[in-house]
């Protein structure tokens, strides 16, 4: 098969290509923080976060694994073992009146109170130095939305349970004329959604599809009652032969023998 470059450009063309630069950050303020940032920083309680965004790096979808050798020879395999979230990083231009630096760093002290200027007794909100809020109190949901050149939305990352775990250093310096002030921000979450994935079936709390004819419950599911006739009796023969077989053995240290 040979390579044709005039169905590459047709393919282009047709399809286009995602820019990187037409995006958007929507951060939920928590509720009790709301009040006090119009106060301190006008700028983030007025909707304006998204348009002091710079940049933000999109996390990737990374599976932990772990190896292991089917026949105990030959090349090692890899089977999927959980899935973490990494860190959310943004960088945020910083407003003359320093309102995002404002916002972020108050953000920090409703998690956990990093001021004992006032003694180990004064308090935050009811918080004692280095006391660690709940995180309802501070968690927000933050989406990043991309966009098409003409302003239409092509995708969007949803991430609940976000709060800032890093808000950067600032370098500031004499030489740096022609240069505005940034400030980075990590976030870490806790759920993460995105346009592409397939939408859950929420089904019974703890429920899920059995291969054996038995209900699958998971930790803390929901309980349910057993109708069918053949599986009630299954499970009565099940429970029948074991109480049989046990007794038939004796008890020892080591348990039934």
């Amino acid at each position: 098969m040979t390579f044709n470059i005039n169905s590459f450009n047709s393919s282009l063309q047709r399809h286009g290509l995602a820019r990187d630069n037409i995006f958007k950050v929507e951060i939920g303020i928590p509720g009790q923080l709301q009040s006090e940032i119009a106060k301190v920083a006008p700028v983030a309680g007025r909707g304006n976060i998204e348009f002091f965004c710079n940049s933000v790096t999109l996390p990737a979808f990374d599976i932990e694994t772990d190896e292991l050798q089917p026949q105990s020879i030959g090349p090692n395999v890899r089977r999927p073992r959980t899935m973490n979230f990494p860190i959310l990083p943004c960088v945020f231009n910083v407003d003359e009146e320093m309102g995002m630096v404002k916002f972020f760093h108050r953000w920090t002290q409703h998690i956990i109170n990093y001021d004992k200027s006032k003694g180990m007794f004064g308090n935050i909100n009811g918080q004692l130095p280095f006391e660690i809020n709940y995180k309802e109190e501070y968690a927000a949901t933050v989406k990043v939305h991309v966009f098409r050149p003409n302003g239409s939305k092509i995708y969007t990352y949803e991430f609940g349970g976000a709060y800032p775990v890093n808000v950067g250093e600032i370098q500031t310096s004499w030489a740096n004329n022609d240069q505005t002030m940034t400030l980075s921000v990590g976030f870490t979450y806790d759920l993460m959604k995105v346009d592409g994935a397939k939408e859950p079936d929420p089904g019974l709390l703890g429920d899920r599809p059995s291969t054996d004819g038995f209900p699958s419950q998971g930790v803390g599911g929901a309980v349910r009652e057993i109708t069918d006739n053949n599986v009630i009796n299954k499970l009565k023969n099940e429970a029948e032969a074991e109480i049989n077989s046990v007794k038939s053995k004796v008890l020892t240290r080591r348990g039934y023998r």
